[in-house]
């Protein structure tokens, strides 16, 4: 029996719709309404085969519908009898929504890989099958080296630094705060079982969000990035189709790394009202976590100190806790000496004791602090 070609039995179909059209007095319908019918729809459409989670993931007519925006894809592109190639045809997809390169054996160019600004993936074949993947978080725990050496290229020179397990959080992301010795080095050979060294991408979408800035890296001890960025690392293990069960074989892991910033309070003013001093402002909101991982420095400076006597005392829930114009919250919670809790959830009270000048008599002024998590 011979055969008829797709592009002859669509053209043969329009024909007949547009003829019955006509005779019939029906009104045309246009090329764009033909082709989203979903009788044709089904016949013009690629066959794919969804190994996602992602729900909203669709054949469309010479193209994969409905990608996420916020992660990476693998497709392979398979034989007739949905078989694979061998080796197999494996394209990572790009930023542009095109299918990526290989490189001389047949791996799939890692360098390619971007994030489908439009969630779709184009320039495809309605002969062909394709088969897609997602980038898996990756959830194991990873020993991270917090180290003062910025160029440590073996296991060796890891000694020495400090070391903590660490593990992404519910949003499949590593929190970091800023680096205490000035450089993160994390060491994944105890959790992998990808061979050493092993290419993956490495984008950084705070610095480069058009993911423009790609290089790629062939160590399982990782140096990361300085403080301030959020880093993706994208793992593809060799030339073979992703495993189910092994999410190692393509993952990503995003590591958001914050900032030792300084939040300088230099305006809180000690109005003199009536010859009463009293604050310029009645609270002041201060992050727990930032407190304990050092993100965020916590400085009050009382601006217009010259009106007053020294010392300045300060006073948190009525116990003294420095002396002068200025005082350093995150500085005063790491002094074993001064028994303050400064982790204490909810509204706590900031006093300074001052003598003013004009007149020599004591006065004392307080507002709220309020410990957020």
């Amino acid at each position: 029996m011979r055969s008829i070609l797709l592009k002859t039995l669509i053209s043969s179909i329009f024909g007949i719709i547009v003829a019955i059209c006509m005779c019939a007095c029906i009104e045309p319908i246009s090329v764009k309404d033909f082709l989203e019918n979903p009788i044709i729809e089904a016949i013009t459409r690629i066959k794919l085969i969804n190994e996602t989670n992602d729900q909203n993931i669709r054949a469309g007519n010479r193209r994969i519908e409905g990608l996420n925006p916020d992660k990476y894809y693998l497709v392979e592109i398979l034989k007739e009898l949905e078989e694979s190639y061998d080796p197999p045809r494996l394209r990572f997809v790009t930023a542009t929504g095109a299918l990526g390169g290989t490189l001389s054996d047949n791996a799939p160019d890692l360098s390619a890989i971007g994030r489908v600004s439009d969630g779709r993936v184009t320039g495809l074949s309605n002969d062909l099958t394709y088969r897609i993947w997602t980038a898996a978080p990756f959830t194991e725990e990873m020993d991270l080296y917090d180290h003062t050496d910025d160029d440590i290229t073996t296991a060796a020179g890891l000694t020495g630094g400090l070391t903590s397990v660490v593990k992404v959080n519910a949003q499949n992301i590593l929190n970091l705060p800023a680096s205490s010795n000035g450089n993160y080095y994390l060491d994944l050979r105890s959790v992998l079982t990808l061979p050493d060294p092993v290419d993956y991408a490495v984008k950084r979408p705070s610095i480069d969000p058009l993911g423009n800035d790609i290089f790629i890296g062939s160590d399982l001890i990782i140096k990361l990035e300085e403080e301030g960025t959020t880093t993706e690392y994208i793992f593809f293990d060799g030339t073979t189709p992703p495993d189910k069960n092994d999410p190692a074989s393509f993952w990503v892991l995003t590591v958001t790394i914050g900032s030792k910033g300084e939040l300088s309070i230099s305006l809180i003013t000690l109005e003199i009202i009536n010859g009463v001093p009293d604050f310029d402002q009645t609270s002041l909101t201060i992050s727990q976590n930032a407190i304990i991982s050092d993100s965020i420095e916590y400085i009050l400076t009382i601006s217009n100190s010259s009106y007053f006597k020294t010392p300045i005392k300060w006073k948190y829930n009525g116990i003294i806790i420095a002396q002068g114009e200025t005082i350093n919250i995150n500085d005063i919670y790491k002094d074993p000496d001064i028994s303050v809790d400064f982790l204490a959830v909810g509204n706590n009270n900031l006093s300074v004791e001052v003598v003013l000048i004009e007149n020599d008599k004591p006065y004392s002024a307080s507002f709220t602090i309020n410990v957020t998590n």
